[in-house]
């Protein structure tokens, strides 16, 4: 017996809303892990000095990382939304009968998301 080979298309997922949400949420993940790398340097380089930071500082502050920086905030803005949508909707799945619904779960979702930030602004930075 032959094992049937599955090929599929390149770009295969672009025709269904569903899976082209998905694979953002993807690469939105890959990129959060990528942007956490350069924070991650950014600390090294402060433990290294001030000249090492400040010039870390000023490598991140060239246009092409402002600009690699603004797409990879793009995809973890999409990343966190559509966790925040599929967080309701399998809450609702898992729950007993009288679930909230996902649109409530949703709400919250984004309230808690933007409380956290307003409250990592405040710590880091002393305000908005």
């Amino acid at each position: 017996m032959r094992e049937a080979v599955w090929k599929r298309p390149a770009g295969w997922w672009t025709h269904n809303k569903d899976y082209t949400l998905f694979m953002l949420r993807e690469v939105g993940g890959t990129l959060c892990a990528v942007y956490a790398i350069l924070l991650l340097g950014l600390l090294m380089e402060y433990n290294a000095g001030k000249a090492a930071y400040e010039g870390y500082l000023a490598f991140l502050q060239t246009p092409a990382m402002l600009v690699i920086q603004g797409i990879i905030l793009v995809f973890v803005v999409i990343h966190a939304f559509t966790w925040f949508l599929l967080i309701g909707k399998s809450q609702a799945v898992m729950s007993s009968y009288r679930a909230p619904g996902w649109t409530r779960i949703f709400g919250l979702m984004v309230v808690v998301f933007l409380g956290a930030s307003v409250a990592v602004l405040y710590l880091v930075f002393g305000g908005l």
